[in-house]
């Protein structure tokens, strides 16, 4: 038998002398040409007549020459169908998921190891027993590696079932949010803008007024003894009250227009207008519908009014002059008697 020292140098020589890489692979399938009773070539030549015709074709495509190639050739092998279907969906997922991709490469080492051994028995069987034994061995390993498979398999199951879990509390986040959002601009009884949502809506006037010198009035709202409402008929007739009111303002005032409960009994509107003889007309309208009707709740009937302080951006250096100046008013009206409307140019209205 050629020594391998021998061997191995004429294989190093064929590589250089054919300018071929002395990488493992090439080495090895020189090896085999230049030494092919070696065993380990004896056993990739005999296995390859135990190869379906697929698994030549991509023995073929894949210039697949050396044992240790081979190996990931048996590893496709599926034991039946099912299994086939699993290695498939599973090697699917695993190339898109990093943490699944590590427990492939352990089982496909521990498959490795188990079809080394295999080899090592085949060898060295010469009796129907060995044989017998060999085979157990195989149906082990093939159990072990779809048992690996199948665990994988479950554990893929389980996070997806977690994302589903994290998409539907994501889903449910954003429709809270949705809710936060919608309750942080809403006053939920009076369904009018909120305080914190009116002073946005202040902004953008501000920037109309500073750039396009549109003007606009600032009108304070107060109803008048409302505390002797919830303390008559109780804080549910009270809030009835409340939210007739917003209603009538919300219907009377133009969309181009704000209006927002300020707080308690208190409310507050941002009206455009052309002329003042048009912003008397709202604050007509609404007086008129609030006090010639009646407030109902349950079995009640109330007659309610309001007093208000009304004056103009323009007459003044800030907003924040202007809605002082209209809450000064509104106090004039509620001491002069109450159930009317107080502007800054002087008109009031009863």
């Amino acid at each position: 038998m050629q020594d391998i020292n021998s061997i191995a140098l004429e294989v190093i020589k064929n590589l250089q002398s054919q300018n071929i890489q002395a990488n493992p692979k090439n080495y090895t399938k020189e090896f085999c040409k230049v030494n092919s009773t070696n065993e380990d070539c004896e056993f990739f030549t005999t296995s390859l007549l135990e190869l379906s015709q697929a698994e030549l074709e991509n023995i073929k495509n894949e210039d697949i020459s050396t044992i240790y190639d081979l190996v990931k050739v048996l590893l496709k092998r599926p034991s039946n169908s099912e299994l086939s279907k699993q290695t498939s969906d599973v090697g699917t997922i695993i190339r898109s998921m990093d943490n699944q991709i590590k427990e492939a490469i352990i089982s496909h080492v521990n498959a490795s190891k188990n079809i080394k051994n295999i080899k090592t028995n085949i060898q060295n069987s010469d009796t129907n027993q060995d044989i017998q034994k060999v085979k157990n061995e195989l149906l082990n390993a093939t159990s072990s590696l779809e048992s690996e498979i199948t665990d994988v398999n479950k554990k893929l199951t389980l996070e997806q079932a977690q994302v589903e879990i994290l998409e539907q509390k994501i889903k449910t986040l954003e429709e809270s949010l949705d809710t936060y959002k919608k309750e942080s601009t809403i006053d939920f009884l009076t369904t009018l803008l909120t305080r914190k949502a009116y002073e946005k809506e202040v902004e953008k006037f501000e920037e109309y007024f500073n750039r396009d010198n549109q003007d606009y009035a600032v009108v304070f709202f107060d109803l008048d003894k409302f505390k002797d409402v919830n303390d008559n008929y109780g804080h549910d007739c009270g809030d009835t009250v409340l939210k007739t009111f917003g209603l009538i303002l919300n219907k009377l005032t133009r969309k181009t227009d704000v209006v927002a409960r300020y707080g308690g009994e208190e409310f507050v509107a941002l009206i455009h207008y052309a002329k003042e003889d048009d912003l008397i007309k709202y604050l007509k309208r609404v007086k008129d519908v609030v006090t010639k009707n009646k407030f109902t709740h349950k079995d009640l009937k109330l007659d309610i009014t309001f007093s208000a302080g009304v004056d103009l951006r323009s007459k003044h250096k800030s907003y924040e002059d202007t809605i002082q100046q209209a809450d000064i008013l509104l106090y004039e009206a509620k001491y002069d008697g109450r159930n009317q409307i107080i502007l800054g140019s002087g008109t009031v209205i009863k």
